[in-house]
């Protein structure tokens, strides 16, 4: 009777075991695609191809550098999982579970993202779990996340998880965020814009109007985005986007901060909507642009050449 009971006590520590695993496991899913506007005017959201595992993932430990592959790892909906290989389903998504509360993926362009997983709270991202990390050492690793000079990798990771899932809202907290450098400073030639995907809401903290040549109180109030560069976009708005939102928010062109000089705002947006209106030269039907229903609404705009600007994606070869 005694053995009985013993082996009857153990079976349930061991079921208890599990459970307890597996609920700690997270589900992690998504696409891999391209996200760019730029004067093609073809859709920004690009899917890679499935040929050859085109569109599997590598998932890392996050924080590494992507030195760790990350253990423990299983599939669901009908993805595959080889090691830290995610292979996507039938449709085109990658899912994984894993015990971490967030990773690394890098797809096979060469490009890395940090993923999280869904919760309770999935639709309302902070763009600040998005910066650098580093994973420390030892027994009770964590995860320590720092704030850049310059938010443009930030910004648009960020951006490129919310367009995974089609669309959410990224929060900015109240503070100062620079784009299109590579130091804060100094102009990252490779930066055009930040591409807004279908049904993203951006929204700050506040659009307080702040001086940003001044050391006053109140330019920390609000949330600002801004330039550092001429010729430069903060937002871009492609084609085939619909729903985009921005509230709550100051933008700021390349104006000069405190013990600067005056500074060059040649051909700078605030919030730039590019697209084509094709003609076909022997029909002459058109073919409007795709993209529609955008609100902005407590903004405070400053120091741009145009503020708002919707143009024809590479107009000056239009005839």
């Amino acid at each position: 009777m005694r053995k009985i009971r013993t082996r009857g006590f153990l079976l349930i520590i061991v079921i208890i075991t599990f459970a307890a695993i597996s609920f700690g496991q997270n589900k992690f899913e998504g696409y891999s695609f391209v996200l760019e506007a730029d004067e093609s005017a073809s859709c920004p959201l690009r899917f890679l191809p499935s040929a050859g595992g085109g569109n599997s993932i590598s998932v890392f430990v996050a924080g590494t550098r992507q030195r760790t592959p990350a253990p423990n790892l299983s599939s669901c909906d009908g993805a595959g999982v080889t090691n830290n290989k995610v292979q996507t389903n039938g449709l085109g998504k990658w899912c994984f579970q894993g015990p971490e509360p967030f990773y690394e993926i890098s797809l096979s362009t060469g490009a890395e993202y940090i993923w999280y997983p869904n919760t309770k709270e999935s639709g309302f991202f902070n763009v600040k779990d998005f910066r650098p990390v580093t994973r420390t050492t030892g027994p009770s690793p964590q995860y320590v996340f720092e704030d850049p000079a310059d938010y443009t990798q930030t910004i648009k990771k960020a951006l490129y998880f919310v367009a995974s899932r089609q669309g959410g809202t990224l929060r900015f907290p109240e503070g100062d965020y620079v784009v299109g450098t590579t130091d804060g400073n100094r102009r990252d030639p490779s930066y055009k814009g930040l591409t807004l995907p279908s049904g993203t809401v951006i929204e700050g903290a506040s659009a307080n109007f702040s001086t940003p040549s001044s050391n006053l109180p109140n330019n920390r109030s609000s949330t600002r985005v801004r330039l550092r560069n001429d010729n430069q976009s903060v937002f871009r708005i492609g084609g085939c986007t619909m729903n985009v939102a921005i509230k709550n928010l100051e933008l700021v062109g390349n104006e000069p901060v405190q013990n600067e000089g005056a500074r060059s705002t040649a051909k700078t947006y605030g919030i730039e909507g590019m697209g084509s209106w094709a003609i076909d030269p022997r029909s002459k039907a058109s073919t409007p642009n795709s993209s529609l229903v955008f609100k902005f609404s407590d903004l405070t705009i400053q120091g741009f050449d145009r503020g708002i600007y919707v143009h024809n994606a590479n107009s000056e070869n239009c005839d």
